[in-house]
């Protein structure tokens, strides 16, 4: 079986690196995202602190992330506004965590989420607590900056107010380019995949998300240097996908074909809209539900 590049941030990958392995999967650890926490403005304390005297209709947390700096940083905002550090939501105030493991971290703070059927900003918009509400509501996001704006767009399109804390950015974790490198200096896999169709006989790669996706680019293309204008197989990528062409960085490769191309790997894409992403850019892939260890063995 070929490597399985598990893409998740450090601090999630371990849990499912090590159910693959033990089930004798060859995998790659690389991140395509790491968090970086950021400074809240005076108007985002004003925010958190008038989370806790009922002004808002539902919270939504939108990634484990989000749920523990979320926590942390309205811990230190009612500590310094009311004196209390306990991150105490209202109890009738419903809280809305993206999936379980997000629910997971808000019960480490004692904050009990419900989560939808489907783990993504449709799923959310179905349940009764956001699909209900009108233009009196409000609501409160704790996410990161960039990702989907669904949720608010739709929101807000009903009339609902709709306050949004970014809690952190994401960005490529330095180590990752030079991971990559490596892994392809010791396995040789320079010609790995160029001569053959068969998926078997490619690496997997994890994509998890758009900004995932866009990362991915541009750790291929920075094996190489220059600029992506000469390279044929990127030029047809940015004719295609919009999305693709604002997540590029203006620096890639002068050679008129990489070594390592998109389509030499084989990718599982989580969920409906990533999978139209992989179709769009004509890569082969395999559209999975979860994240779930179980799940992915049986699409590898």
């Amino acid at each position: 079986m070929p490597t399985f590049i598990n893409t998740r941030p450090s601090q999630r990958a371990k849990p499912l690196t090590q159910a693959l392995q033990s089930a004798g999967v060859d995998v790659l650890e690389l991140p395509l995202l790491e968090i970086k926490p950021l400074a809240l403005s005076s108007s985002d304390k004003q925010k958190l602190a008038e989370l806790s005297t009922k002004t808002y209709d539902v919270l939504v947390v939108v990634s484990p992330a989000a749920a523990e700096l979320g926590c942390q940083c309205l811990r230190g905002v009612l500590g310094e506004v009311l004196g209390n550090n306990v991150p105490n939501i209202p109890s009738d105030i419903p809280v809305v965590a993206v999936g379980q493991a997000t629910a997971d971290k808000l019960a480490e703070f004692a904050i009990t989420a419900t989560i939808p059927n489907i783990a993504n900003n449709e799923g959310m918009l179905a349940l009764d607590f956001l699909a209900n509400l009108n233009q009196q509501g409000r609501v409160m996001v704790w996410r990161g900056q960039g990702g989907r704006h669904l949720l608010i767009e739709e929101l807000r399109k009903k009339g609902v107010t709709v306050d949004v804390v970014e809690l952190y950015q994401r960005q490529l974790p330095t180590e990752s380019l030079p991971k990559l490198k490596q892994w392809l200096e010791n396995t040789k896999q320079n010609t790995f995949a160029h001569t053959s169709t068969d998926k078997v006989d490619k690496p997997t790669v994890l994509i998890s998300s758009g900004e995932a996706f866009a990362n991915w680019v541009k750790l291929l293309s920075q094996i190489h240097q220059g600029n992506i204008a000469q390279n044929k197989f990127f030029q047809k990528q940015l004719s295609k996908n919009q999305q693709f062409i604002n997540n590029l960085p203006t620096s890639y490769p002068q050679e008129k074909y990489l070594i390592h191309k998109l389509t030499d790997f084989r990718y599982l894409a989580l969920g409906e809209r990533l999978g139209q992403m992989m179709l769009d850019n004509e890569l082969s892939y395999q559209q999975v539900e979860s994240l779930s260890p179980e799940m992915i063995l049986q699409a590898l």
